[in-house]
C-alpha cells in the first residue's frame, strides 16, 4: 500500500490517521486484555485508567511491535535503529450526559534542529483505538496544524527557562 499521502498529512498537520492499521482479531484480543487488567466499565469513579509496564499476556508484544508499525516509525524519524520509548494502556469511560473536559497539553517538545536532524533526534507516538470512538467522545484531541506555531517558538527560546515555560 503506498502511504506517502499519510506522510505529506503527518508533516503538514502533525497527525495522520492509517485506517485498518490493526485487524479486528488483534483489536478485539488487545480490548480483552485490557479489559482484564481494568475494573469493569462504569464500576469505579474514576474514568480514567491508566496502565504502565509490565503488562502481562501474549498479545502486547504482538500489538507494541508490530512489524508495520516499527516500519512506519522508522519512516516518521528516517532512522532504522529504533528504540521502544514508553507503552501506556489508557481507557477512559464513558460518560453519558457529561461534555469532555478541555484541557491543553502539548506533547512535542523538541527543538526545530531535532526535527530536522537526520536520523530526526525526537520520539513519535502511535495511540491504537481498541473500541468505537464517536465523534466528540474521544480521549484526546488533536489540533491540525497545531505543531508548527510550536516549532516557531521553540525556535525562538534561548534559555532553559523559556523551554521550560512552553513545555
Amino acid at each position: 500500500m503506498n502511504m506517502d499521502h499519510h506522510f505529506l498529512e503527518l508533516e503538514e498537520q502533525g497527525f495522520t490517521i492509517f485506517p485498518g492499521h490493526l485487524d479486528r482479531d488483534l483489536t478485539a484480543r488487545a480490548r480483552t486484555a485490557m479489559d482484564a487488567l481494568m475494573p469493569p466499565v462504569g464500576s469505579v469513579e474514576t474514568k480514567r485508567h491508566d496502565l504502565r509496564p509490565p503488562f502481562e499476556g501474549p498479545v502486547w508484544p504482538e500489538l507494541f511491535a508490530k512489524p508495520e508499525t516499527v516500519e512506519l516509525a522508522s519512516r516518521v524519524l528516517h532512522a532504522e535503529n529504533l528504540r521502544l520509548r514508553d507503552q501506556a494502556i489508557i481507557r477512559t469511560d464513558p460518560q453519558p450526559g457529561v461534555e469532555p473536559r478541555i484541557g491543553w497539553h502539548f506533547d512535542y517538545p523538541f527543538r526545530p534542529e531535532d526535527y530536522k536532524a537526520e536520523p530526526r533526534r525526537y520520539f513519535t507516538q502511535f495511540m491504537e483505538c481498541l473500541s468505537a470512538v464517536p465523534s466528540r467522545g474521544a480521549a484526546l484531541r488533536v489540533i491540525p496544524g497545531s505543531h508548527k506555531p510550536m516549532l516557531h517558538a521553540l525556535a525562538k527560546a534561548t534559555s532553559d527557562e523559556e523551554l521550560t515555560a512552553l513545555r
